[in-house]
């Protein structure tokens, strides 16, 4: 079996996608301690997530974060192809 090479950066993006998924309205500092990612690459990943419209602010006025809309887009287009 070949062995992957998995781009860090990425891998983490994912992971944070998968977090917000799962626990609606997590905070930056929340992101960082549960798994386990300096602060400083949090707010960098979920900044550009945010620039993009993958993860949004939540309604509730915090600081915290939820799936946002171009998320919705690209899972929906799994089940349009399949």
């Amino acid at each position: 079996m070949a062995v992957q090479k998995i781009n860090r950066t990425v891998k983490r993006a994912l992971d944070i996608l998968q977090l917000i998924k799962d626990n609606d309205g997590v905070t930056l500092k929340e992101i960082s301690l549960l798994l386990k990612i300096p602060a400083s690459s949090v707010f960098d990943i979920v900044h550009t997530l945010r620039a993009e419209k993958f993860v949004e602010y939540t309604s509730s006025g915090a600081k915290a974060f939820s799936i946002g809309v171009r998320a919705f887009e690209v899972g929906s287009a799994y089940r349009r192809l399949n």
